[in-house]
């Protein structure tokens, strides 16, 4: 258990022998304010692998056969072997307060002797097959999540995670906990610590790599509460009707999102439609170049039980790994709790760039089905946009008109009337696309009803009135501001 005022965000616990005693000989040696980023018990503790291994060094030196001294200590030697097995536990920590001796650097780790090399974590000289400046360990950009990178070439500096060799140059981002690292003969639990999904250490992040790396770090948690392959899931970024998304990342700095979604029987139509929906978009974004950046793109599919055949008798999940991922939406331009404070050309680039979307999949002879705010991600802190979500989108052939579906699909304040009166075509994300244009460049719904206004039944027909003056009023306004809606409208 971690001391209670610690503020480590994450520790190296030694986890095999060698660790153990590399420990015990780095806390012995440490003069106190050495120990700073170190944590060890109050007293020495009896570990039965430090007592063999200094045995089997007994008699290497003694170059005799002397059997009994690798079994374990009989009465008579007992106090004597126990006080030879005797170590300091602990493990090291990693902190923000302090710094590492060289923040753009991060946390460094070997035994030091380099010149121009402030090792922050200095290993005991004895260890053959460690280097002077082994590994480093600093937080990356992307993601927020720490890394770990080897810095010697030499063959001998081996350095893996989760039994993963980490190769010269790769940033192997620690997007699990715990994880395994083994540092030459040195193997060690890592862990994030309960601080690290902390508040208090978001915003010391922050600054941290604002400050002494030049970057604004995605905001994500350090402390994940699940996994999914090798992808680690984080933030929420939105629900729908078959599952949730949220972002993930895993150990090469990837970010995506990740859509978990219930497999079952009653499912299974639709989560295999979607998939196919998405495997022909991609094919057909891949001809041109530039038309990929226009809409959410399918990376890989994962099943929970390894198979693309749900259980008859319960349900599997099915995780859509989904490239590139929005850190935010249409929806949070007006959001009243995360409103994003853009500017009218921004506003309105983002919506070009939702309109060049949208015309390529009606150049392709697609329909979306279910345009909203909450549908169009936003990229690089504002400057581009992408399409998301096509659960609901349909293929139709030039002339080809769909069946009216009264009371299915599409989301209320963003259905075109024919969607529910008529047969319809295209034009039904014209009509979403004019209500979200207009939305965001206002800052309001140009109208707001509980139920669908198009629907039969008396209920919902006497809406209608109040409907049709609010799109009187809506039209009124964008002519009136000819600067702004006239040019935004001519887009498309």
């Amino acid at each position: 258990m971690e001391p209670p005022s610690s503020n480590a965000f994450a520790k190296l616990i030694p986890s095999n022998t060698a660790a153990k005693l590399a420990f015990h000989a780095m806390y012995e040696d440490a003069s106190q304010p050495d120990k700073k980023n170190m944590f060890a018990y109050p007293e020495q503790q009896y570990d039965k692998g430090a007592l063999l291994y200094r045995l089997q060094e007994d008699k290497a030196h003694e170059e005799t056969d002397n059997s009994d001294s690798l079994t374990d200590p009989d009465t008579d030697t007992e106090k004597t072997m126990k006080q030879r097995g005797m170590i300091w536990v602990g493990w090291l920590t990693l902190h923000l307060h302090p710094k590492p001796n060289k923040p753009t650097r991060g946390w460094t780790i070997g035994k030091g002797g380099r010149r121009g090399v402030d090792i922050d974590y200095l290993l005991p000289r004895y260890l053959a097959n460690i280097r002077a400046y082994h590994a480093r360990f600093n937080f990356h950009g992307k993601t927020g999540y720490l890394f770990i990178s080897k810095t010697s070439n030499a063959i001998s500096a081996e350095l893996s995670v989760n039994g993963k060799d980490v190769n010269g140059g790769e940033q192997f981002s620690l997007n699990q906990s715990p994880m395994h690292v083994r540092v030459g003969d040195l193997g060690f639990e890592f862990q994030y610590t309960d601080y690290a999904s902390t508040d208090s250490f978001y915003r010391d992040r922050q600054v941290y790599m604002e400050v002494s790396l030049g970057i604004t770090p995605t905001p994500t948690s350090s402390k994940s509460l699940r996994c999914f392959g090798e992808w680690t899931i984080s933030n929420n970024l939105g629900k729908g009707a078959y599952g949730k998304v949220s972002s993930a990342t895993n150990y090469k700095g990837e970010v995506v999102a990740i859509k978990v979604m219930e497999y079952s029987k009653r499912t299974a139509y639709q989560v295999n439609y979607e998939i196919d929906v998405l495997t022909e978009l991609h094919k057909l974004a891949e001809v041109k170049e530039g038309d990929k950046e226009r809409l959410i793109r399918l990376k890989d599919t994962l099943y929970q039980n390894r198979d693309a055949v749900y259980s008859p008798t319960g349900f599997e999940e099915i995780a859509l790994i989904l490239e590139p991922a929005a850190s935010a939406t249409f929806a949070h331009i007006t959001s009243p709790t995360y409103k994003l404070n853009y500017d009218i050309p921004v506003i309105a680039s983002l919506f070009h760039d939702a309109l060049l979307g949208l015309n390529f999949l009606h150049t392709h002879n697609w329909i979306h089905g279910d345009l909203k705010p909450g549908n169009i991600g936003i990229l690089n802190n504002g400057t581009r946009a992408i399409l998301l979500d096509f659960g609901e989108a349909v293929r139709l052939e030039p002339g080809e008109r769909l069946p009216t579906r009264p009371g299915r699909g599409g989301t209320v304040n963003y259905l075109a009337p024919e969607r529910e009166l008529q047969d319809y075509d295209r034009l039904i994300d014209v009509w979403s696309m004019g209500v979200i244009g207009f939305e965001i460049l206002h800052g309001h719904h140009p109208w707001k009803l509980a139920l669908n206004p198009w629907r039969s039944g008396s209920r919902f027909e006497t809406l209608r009135p109040i409907f049709n003056e609010a799109y009187r009023k809506a039209i009124y306004k964008i002519e009136s501001h000819t600067n702004i809606g006239f040019p935004v409208a001519n887009m498309y």
